[in-house]
């Protein structure tokens, strides 16, 4: 299984955006220079292999912990891109700590979480 994590700001901190992008990967979505934009703030460039989602979603949130205010105010969305084989399930089950959902609350993020099944074409050829 892989897992591509960002979250989605509409209404963020242009300059706060640019310091984060120094540690990871930002899109930045509004095409202006304007000091509020709507910014995706990426866990990794790619979707990579992972075995603890809630895990992964914790580290990601902790390497922003600097930044909680900032978010807190901007409202936005953790979004999840789950990427499961068809070998290994028809349905990709997701488990979130107490802990974890907590943090999300804090932050006042929202979470979207969507399984895409795939298949690995390179095998069939």
């Amino acid at each position: 299984m892989e897992l591509d994590i960002d979250i989605r700001l509409n209404d963020f901190p242009r300059a706060v955006a640019l310091e984060i992008a120094q540690r990871l990967p930002v899109e930045f979505k509004t095409a202006t220079e304007a000091a509020h934009q709507q910014v995706l703030i990426r866990a990794a460039q790619e979707p990579r292999a992972v075995t603890d989602i809630d895990g992964e979603i914790r580290d990601f949130l902790r390497s922003l912990a600097t930044y909680a205010e900032t978010l807190r105010q901007s409202k936005g969305t953790l979004r999840l891109g789950i990427f499961y084989d068809l070998d290994e399930t028809v349905v990709f089950p997701l488990r979130l700590s107490l802990e974890t959902i907590k943090v999300l609350g804090d932050l006042n993020l929202s979470l979207d979480a969507t399984g895409y099944p795939c298949s690995d074409e390179s095998q069939e050829q």
